[in-house]
């Protein structure tokens, strides 16, 4: 499965996005990673800092500090016109540009922050970049961001940097756009997204549980109870079954009233 055409067609799945052409993206890929290689040729710089400076200062690709819910944000093909995003949708840009020009890059999902790791070829240690804030960052800093996270209960383990793969960087780029749309009220596109994560993560059953949660508001009853029967049947330790159980219940005394 390849992560920029993938990427793409999370947007080209989406109802406000459905005319893009996903060609047309790939292609500026290609561009953008011809200009850094020509860039890194002529540098003096280490080939990371480098990359950094042609992307960040050069390019202007940053995150979106001012409105950070914006879903435009967590669409590759806006990201690449507006060169702004959050962190994961802004990683697939480095990771894809930076294949593209010849760095060996892999992204990282660490609790609440994605990020890259870049493996430099004559330096001993892999360098760790945050494309959403334009800066490289050390094991310390890292340690900060599962202290925001964890209120500082978790030290840094190795399963933390562990490289993510292609169907879980998907995953995770829908489920921030879930979590925009339902704080948004746009149950329908939320739905939309849990059906898509189900595609790549069948037997996940955290997403049935969202799902009939979201069927619900969207007044599909049947439907939402089914989910959440299978969801009770299957998670039986889970900490919100009794919350569930009570959703469940108040889905079928609507159910009986439309009877």
């Amino acid at each position: 499965m390849r992560l920029d055409r993938a990427a793409l067609l999370i947007g080209a799945e989406d109802e406000a996005y459905r005319n893009i052409e996903v060609e047309h993206y790939l292609s500026q890929l290609d561009e953008l990673a011809a200009e850094a290689r020509s860039f890194l040729e002529a540098s003096q710089a280490g080939e990371t800092e480098a990359f950094n400076y042609f992307l960040f200062e050069l390019k202007r690709f940053t995150g979106n500090q001012l409105d950070y819910y914006d879903p435009r944000n967590s669409f590759l093909n806006e990201v690449m016109d507006r060169r702004v995003g959050i962190p994961i949708t802004l990683s697939v840009v480095y990771m894809e540009v930076g294949r593209r020009a010849g760095l060996d890059v892999e992204g990282i999902g660490m609790p609440g922050h994605f990020i890259v790791r870049v493996r430099e070829l004559g330096l001993s240690e892999a360098l760790l970049v945050d494309p959403f804030h334009g800066v490289m960052l050390t094991r310390e800093d890292c340690q900060d961001r599962l202290d925001t996270v964890y209120d500082g209960l978790v030290s840094l383990s190795e399963e933390h940097l562990r490289a993510a793969s292609t169907p879980e960087i998907l995953v995770r780029m829908l489920r921030n756009l879930k979590a925009v749309y339902t704080r948004s009220n746009l149950y329908r596109q939320a739905l939309a997204c849990v059906d898509r994560i189900l595609l790549l993560t069948p037997g996940d059953v955290g997403e049935h549980r969202d799902r009939g949660t979201l069927l619900s508001r969207l007044e599909r009853f049947e439907d939402a109870a089914r989910e959440l029967e299978y969801y009770l049947q299957t998670a039986t330790d889970a900490p919100d079954s009794t919350t569930m159980r009570e959703q469940l219940n108040n889905i079928r005394r609507q159910q009986a009233m439309r009877n």
